[in-house]
């Protein structure tokens, strides 16, 4: 951690075009006053009120299905099928969540045709 930081403040700063083409691709969270007001309104951040929600879905998918397979391997299916119906909720939220940024992608034209095609 110190030597990045050191790294950080020896090196030149990179330019503002490079940054904003980043936060173009990426969409982060935060305050990226440097970044020109019309690219920090793109649609589609990558942190908002939703994200929490949709975090606690990939959580309960990844936790829902492991733990329901070790319970099902310890027999206890009572646990497995709540395990398991935690993980299905945790999926419906994943792919609300998956449909939503498709969406905003295909709006902002950052979703390029080829990729469309192998999403279907």
């Amino acid at each position: 951690m110190p030597i990045s930081i050191l790294i950080t403040f020896l090196t030149p700063p990179v330019s503002k075009e490079k940054l904003e083409a980043f936060y173009r691709k990426v969409r982060p969270g935060g305050f990226w006053s440097i970044v020109n007001k019309e690219t920090r309104n793109l649609p589609g951040k990558a942190l908002n009120a939703g994200t929490f929600l949709d975090v606690i879905g990939g959580i309960l998918l990844c936790y829902g299905v492991s733990l329901g397979i070790g319970y099902s391997i310890l027999l206890k299916f009572s646990k497995a099928s709540i395990c398991f119906a935690l993980a299905i909720l945790g999926a419906m939220i994943v792919r609300r969540w998956f449909k939503r940024e498709v969406k905003v992608l295909k709006e902002s034209k950052l979703f390029s045709s080829s990729q469309e095609s192998t999403q279907e």
